[in-house]
């Protein structure tokens, strides 16, 4: 919508235009075809170009054609000239490149062992990074400009390939000026050995990328039967969990009869198609082959309660620790809402999977470990870790909430509403989950606005004061008084802090 009217922009999933990137009140520039459809006029974009956010994505963002000079490679081979081509496709140039080198692939990360060529890449400035979680060595070019027409080469010597059968992916992004970089579609999928299954990770990154029948390998994180056993319908049906050496994991879903085969630590290979349902990537299996019972479990990787709250969890196991804000049940589970003081997250037992909690209840710390999850309801996407297991979720014996970190902090200057100024107020609430309540009175005690009241979800956080009173009038110059109450819910005990804020003009002279 714009102040000129309204219509209605019309994705086909067909295109395979990721949208993920666009939220509600964000401006949009589209490109497409009109169309009318019931008597309503629609506009139908074909192509990832064609949806931007300006400011924020370019045109060129993810657009581009690329292809190896091999199709196929040996096992543990040392290649030399081994070359990928980018070209591009829209008059709009692409100004920065990122290409990653496959997992277990290696490579010398020598500046001499790669070499550019082509058009729109002379006086490119190149940077490697390897990503620390999922050592991948990523290579970064900026100052490029290729546009329509103009082909840039990549040419790596001394790339070494995985010694085992495996297909792999070199996942390019592009971005134009002023944009981000995008995944591109169509990027080169190179099988090692004759190839054979894929590595999660891959399947993660982009799910589309896949069509037909895929095959991978990994270790049973969480077993059938354990999150649900039948669908809404009331069909029997297989979900759970497996992990592979990549550091990634990927749902198993299958109507039917509950899989024995699918046992927490059970090494399978698995077959089937690569789908999304409700924002969780997944495999709908055909095959399924036990390869060794009792493998170790992977190592979960450490998050804060923040940093929980992202797709590249999906699948992946995970583990954190946190103070529980909220318990409720609902969808046939319990939810524990938990913080640690930098964020919150969602914790979700399936009731099948028959777990005691009730030991954990609101105001105990707990550690946790489980999947990545996520669903979608009402558009928003929600991200919980998905629990089954009970020595996944253990009590914080050593867990004392105290009042002793409570402070307020208020900027020790004056400030002039008129003028549209506002104050800054920080504080420290002690403990997640204790009581805030910030007031501001007059010097005679009159309560002027209460700023916050609420349990505390952020150990540090800061607001604002705009000189506004209960009415939203302005208040008159003046000293004030900033109260902070913190009460501990346990206890009850109370901690009491305050700090003057002086309001005031400027003079004409």
């Amino acid at each position: 919508r714009d102040d000129q009217g309204t219509v209605l922009i019309r994705v086909w999933n067909t295109t395979n235009i990721n949208l993920a990137f666009i939220n509600v009140g964000d401006t949009l520039k589209v490109t497409g075809v009109m169309d009318v459809f019931q008597g309503a006029a629609q506009l139908i974009p074909g192509y990832p170009d064609e949806i931007i956010l300006p400011g924020k994505t370019a045109r060129a963002d993810g657009s581009g054609i690329a292809f190896a000079s091999m199709t196929a490679v040996d096992s543990s081979d040392t290649l030399s000239n081994f070359t990928i081509s980018l070209v591009g496709v829209i008059d709009e140039p692409i100004t920065a490149v990122r290409i990653d080198i496959p997992q277990k692939w290696q490579w010398s990360s020598a500046p001499g062992d790669l070499t550019l060529g082509g058009e729109g890449i002379q006086g490119a400035e190149i940077s490697l990074t390897v990503e620390p979680i999922d050592s991948i060595i990523q290579i970064f070019l900026t100052n490029v400009s290729i546009t329509q027409g103009d082909t840039a080469t990549f040419t790596w010597q001394n790339l070494i390939t995985p010694g085992e059968p495996i297909n792999s992916v070199f996942w390019i992004r592009t971005a134009g000026a002023g944009g981000r970089l995008k995944l591109m579609s169509n990027v080169p999928k190179i099988p090692v050995a004759g190839g054979g299954r894929y590595l999660i990770y891959d399947l993660q990154t982009n799910s589309s990328e896949f069509s037909g029948t895929v095959t991978v390998q990994g270790v049973t994180t969480i077993g059938a039967g354990l999150l649900r056993k039948t669908s809404s319908s009331g069909d029997s049906l297989t979900t759970a969990y497996i992990q592979d050496e990549s550091g990634r994991g990927i749902n198993l879903f299958r109507f039917g009869l509950i899989d024995p085969l699918l046992v927490r630590g059970n090494l399978v290979e698995v077959s089937g198609n690569v789908t999304e349902f409700n924002g969780v990537t997944e495999i709908e299996y055909t095959s399924l082959t036990l390869l060794l019972e009792g493998t170790p479990l992977p190592k979960p990787i450490k998050l804060t309660n923040r940093e929980v709250n992202s797709s590249r969890w999906d699948g992946t196991l995970i583990t954190t620790e946190g103070v529980i804000l909220e318990k409720f049940s609902a969808g046939g589970g319990t939810s524990l809402e938990i913080g640690d003081g930098e964020g919150r997250t969602t914790v979700r037992v399936w009731d099948t999977a028959e777990l005691d909690l009730s030991e954990f209840n609101e105001n105990v710390r707990i550690f946790v470990e489980g999947v990545g999850g996520m669903f979608l309801s009402n558009g928003d996407t929600i991200y919980q870790i998905l629990t089954t297991y009970q020595d996944q979720i253990q009590l914080d014996p050593t867990y004392t909430p105290s009042l002793d970190n409570v402070s307020l902090w208020v900027e020790p200057h004056p400030f002039v509403p008129d003028r549209g100024e506002t104050i800054d107020i920080r504080y420290n609430a002690g403990a997640v989950n204790n009581h805030i309540t910030i007031r501001i009175f007059d010097l005679g005690g009159r309560l002027i606005t209460t700023l916050l009241d609420e349990n505390a979800q952020l150990l540090e956080n800061t607001l604002s004061w705009n000189g506004r009173d209960r009415l939203l009038d302005r208040v008159p110059l003046g000293t004030y008084i900033c109260h902070l109450e913190v009460v501990e819910p346990v206890s009850g005990k109370k901690r009491t802090k305050m700090a003057p804020i002086v309001v005031g003009t400027v003079l004409n002279r």
